[in-house]
């Protein structure tokens, strides 16, 4: 009898769901991806607490928690959990605390101490966010604070506002109290008015959750180091809900980033302050894994405030999209890792349109310039975009090649993604770059064209002599024979650059419901009007503009 596999399903999985439901599958889904981190999760079970293996694996397989921890930052939480003197037992009771970023368990102690608070316990910190929404009253009631301490005077003390007039009582609740404090420390140090401070509180109400410790020390950095003046910081307000231990280790660690003082590079970027310095050197090493240039980097430095994974991930997204492959090379390539979900959607919408010049620049532009593009209908590739990439194939400056490719009257019509592969395909042929070169234009035509006019030279009994220079130089005299010379070459049938009829306004109903598409949702009427961007071949040869150009 042949052998059956049984799939057991826990009791406590199933539900009035089907046992199939998705809900159901992605939890048996994720047990399978325990299973493969289940001896990292055991080891370090058995490293932090001192566990044998089996009192070790059933602990890991007892608490979810430690199928996404991060064994570095919860060996940090536990240290920090220890500074504070709290027993291992109570953390190994409570596995989930260690599920809390280092900084945030640092900054709840701080301000449960900054509050009056004599020792921090694991309670305290595992109910932070109850804790600091009850009132002083309620806090002392339940000796959680010594019933004579003065919390107002102890929180205003730790905001150097000890000349305050801002007036705690015992009715305020920990939380609302240093909100009080904070507004008259931001009105006092930083010369924030009222406006401005509910605008802070709109945007950054997370800042309550800092301690007064950490916000003084970032502001004193920043204007130490870094030079900023009360304005500069009030326009950055994120900085106050930067860690301060980041900042002084990003500024000893990266004296430099990419040719750049790493001083010139956080006033350009403020927002790389937020950014933890392991992540920045994760970052920089997988920007280096794929040959991104400093120049790249420095065009385009908010790339440092994703996470690395997303760069990486981003990266290799590149590589796979043929439209995206040829832009690698481009100075500003980085753009399209920052804004890749944009660039994507707008490749999706451009491609309905049958648009097949989407250049750097299009994709990443703001949503003005993005709209304008599709409405004049110009399928055309960036000349910047065309320029840069046969600067870096052919080792040349950008105004060497500018002044060469500008005697063809339709180079801007060529998808960068063409040039590449008839580059790669004539190098594979065994053609040098400096050959390719001296007929440049060649890599704007159609790979089937150069592969059909190749065939030909070289089986032809009076091109057998020619050299590969002359060869190349046959096949462009043969593609432009069967244009009259015009350029009109580099398409591979008159109605590419055109365009095919498209009804543009049923597809932008259908591509601007997407929720990905950034550029702007507009009426359709308005945006994209109705009409025909097909063209004849006489309304082409009329158009007094493109006739100005082609002489």
């Amino acid at each position: 009898m042949q052998n059956i596999r049984k799939i057991v399903i826990p009791v406590h999985l199933i539900s009035r769901k089907c046992a199939t439901s998705p809900e159901i599958l992605d939890q048996i889904k994720d047990r399978g991806q325990f299973r493969k981190n289940k001896v990292n999760n055991v080891q370090f079970c058995k490293e932090l607490f001192g566990f044998t293996h089996n009192k070790a694996t059933k602990y890991a397989i007892k608490y979810p928690e430690f199928q996404t921890l991060d064994p570095d930052e919860a060996k940090k939480s536990f240290d920090i959990l220890k500074s504070l003197n709290i027993p291992t037992e109570d953390i190994i009771n409570v596995p989930a605390i260690l599920t809390n970023h280092p900084t945030s368990l640092l900054n709840r102690s701080q301000i449960l101490f900054e509050c009056g608070f004599t020792s921090v316990q694991m309670l305290h910190l595992h109910k932070y966010l109850v804790i600091v929404r009850r009132t002083i009253d309620d806090l002392k009631l339940y000796k959680f604070i010594e019933p004579d301490t003065d919390v107002g005077k102890s929180i205003l003390n730790s905001f150097q506002l000890e000349a305050s007039k801002v007036e705690i009582n015992s009715k305020h609740s920990i939380e609302f109290a240093r909100k009080l404090a904070l507004n008259e420390y931001l009105k006092r140090v930083l010369n924030f008015n009222d406006k401005q401070v509910d605008g802070f509180w709109f945007s950054y109400n997370r800042v309550k959750h800092r301690s007064a410790k950490s916000i003084i020390e970032m502001i004193k950095i920043v204007k130490e180091e870094l030079g900023f003046t009360n304005e500069r910081i009030r326009s950055n307000s994120f900085l106050l809900y930067g860690d301060p231990e980041y900042l002084k280790e990003i500024l000893k660690k990266f004296p430099r980033i990419g040719g750049m003082s790493i001083i010139e590079l956080l006033n350009k970027r403020p927002k790389i302050c937020m950014v933890s310095p392991d992540a920045i050197a994760k970052t920089l090493s997988i920007l280096e894994k794929f040959n991104i240039q400093d120049k790249s980097l420095l065009l385009c430095p908010d790339v440092l405030t994703l996470g690395p994974q997303t760069v990486e991930n981003r990266l290799r997204d590149l590589t796979s999209l043929k439209e995206f492959n040829g832009l690698l090379d481009h100075p500003r390539v980085l753009k399209l890792v920052l804004y890749q979900i944009k660039a994507k959607a707008r490749l999706q919408y451009l491609q309905q349109l049958k648009f097949k010049c989407a250049s750097l620049h299009i994709l990443s532009s703001a949503n003005t310039a993005f709209e304008k593009y599709t409405r004049e209908g110009a399928d055309k590739t960036k000349g910047n975009d065309i320029v840069a990439f046969i600067a870096h194939n052919f080792k040349k400056t950008e105004d060497e090649i500018r002044e060469i490719v500008n005697r063809h009257p339709n180079w801007t019509c060529v998808p960068i993604q063409v040039m590449k592969s008839n580059f790669n395909f004539l190098t594979s042929e065994g053609f040098t770059t400096e050959d390719i070169f001296h007929h440049v234009f060649l890599i704007a035509y159609p790979t089937s064209r150069i592969e059909e006019k190749l065939e030909f030279v070289r089986n032809d009994r009076k091109c057998q002599r020619a050299t590969r220079r002359q060869q190349l130089s046959l096949i462009l005299y043969f593609i432009e024979l069967d244009f009259h010379f015009t350029g009109d070459g580099v398409w591979t049938d008159y109605e590419v650059y055109h365009g095919a009829p498209v009804d543009v306004t049923d597809n932008a109903s259908n591509l601007l419901s997407i929720d990905l598409v950034k550029f702007g949702q507009k009426e359709i009427d308005d945006v994209y009007p109705t009409r025909s961007y097909q063209r004849s071949y006489k309304q082409w040869d009329d158009d007094e503009d493109t006739l100005t150009n082609l002489k």
